[in-house]
This record gives C-alpha cells, sequence and structure tokens, in this order.
C-alpha cells in the first residue's frame, strides 16, 4: 500500500495504510462504531410556527390538477405560453 501523509501524523510522518486498518473490518472496530451509534442522539428536525403554517397553506388544488393534465396529455407548453416565456426572457436580460 501507499504512505499516507496526514496532518497530525507522528512526527510529521506518514501512515501506511493496510487492509486491516479499514474501519469494520475487525471485531473491535465493529463493536466500536456500534457503541459509538447508539451513544449518537438521533437527528432531528424543527419546524417554526411560520413553517407549519406555510406548510399547510391553501394549494390550490384546481390548478396543480388542471397543469398536470396539461403536462399529461402534452397540451401545456403552447404558442402563447413560449412567446411570453422568450418576451421576459429578453426584458430580464435587457434589465440587467
Amino acid at each position: 500500500m501507499a504512505d499516507i501523509s496526514s496532518i497530525g501524523a507522528p512526527n510529521g510522518g506518514s501512515y501506511r495504510a493496510s487492509a486491516s486498518d479499514r474501519s469494520g473490518s475487525n471485531p473491535a472496530d465493529l463493536a466500536r462504531l456500534e457503541s459509538i451509534r447508539r451513544e449518537r442522539p438521533a437527528d432531528s428536525v424543527s419546524l417554526s410556527d411560520e413553517a407549519r403554517q406555510a406548510a399547510q397553506s391553501d394549494i390550490r388544488t384546481d390548478l396543480t390538477s388542471q397543469v398536470r393534465r396539461e403536462l399529461e396529455d402534452g397540451t401545456y407548453v403552447t404558442e402563447e405560453k413560449l412567446d411570453s416565456a422568450v418576451a421576459n426572457l429578453i426584458d430580464e436580460i435587457l434589465r440587467g
């Protein structure tokens, strides 16, 4: 195996990696990793009241259903929508 230079290696040296160095390659490593996993707290998420309220806001199901139908049918993209999108893009580019 190749030498691996590392910050914090003893005397500025390098470590020689081998297959037995891999984490989880022996029962002692597995036991140590399992111990760390048990001691580590579970991940969690806290949502603010504003985030909860935003998540429960009214979704325009009528509009989203219509758009989904049009996308499935292949009728969502029209000349008018493309013209509008191109005009908006040009306006945005010119405004800088």
